[in-house]
């Protein structure tokens, strides 16, 4: 509602900038009569506020951005598997202006030792974590993802993933997004 008041203030005051723009016709007030427009040329004022704003000049209120706010989402997930074993992580984040959601979530399955955890952290900033390992006896499969959501920015996940079987080398990967 505000935008529309100062919008149209700025279109009250157009006169004072108009008169200032090359072939600008200035609107005739009512029960006068105007000269006939050389040719080229439209009689018709051009209403458009956009046209009336003056050099350094800005149409956005006092205590507002210019830009608009992001809208944004991010999400990121892994599993890792080796030899009966599973681990899985998942997180998504999301953006609106000042605004921002999120959520996590683990697994695990297959081993004789499982651990899952899960938790998001902040009012403004959020910041959440899963992880989740599932290990039998040296064989494990890890996952780690890491989410994060500042206002007015994009948010950001990241997924890390490790699977290990004894006398091997490690199978890693990592995702990110965005």
């Amino acid at each position: 509602m505000k935008l529309k008041i100062v919008a149209l203030s700025l279109v009250l005051a157009a006169p004072a900038f108009a008169a200032d723009r090359p072939g600008y016709v200035a609107p005739t007030p009512q029960g006068a009569t105007q000269a006939p427009a050389p040719t080229g040329t439209s009689t018709m004022p051009n209403n458009d506020a956009s046209n009336h704003i003056p050099p350094g000049h800005s149409m956005t209120p006092p205590g507002h951005s210019a830009t608009p706010p992001i809208n944004a989402t991010a999400g990121s997930g892994g599993t890792a598997a080796v030899n009966g074993t599973s681990a899985s992580t998942l997180g998504v984040a999301a953006t609106s202006g000042s605004n921002s959601a999120m959520g996590v979530g683990a697994s695990a399955a297959g081993g004789t030792n499982n651990h899952t955890g899960a938790a998001v952290h902040g009012n403004n900033v959020l910041n959440g974590q899963a992880r989740a390992m599932a290990n039998d006896h040296g064989t494990f499969s890890h996952s780690h993802t890491h989410c994060q959501a500042k206002p007015n920015q994009d948010p950001t996940c990241r997924t890390k993933t490790m699977s290990h079987v004894p006398g091997s080398r490690p199978t890693m990967s990592t995702t990110t997004s965005p």
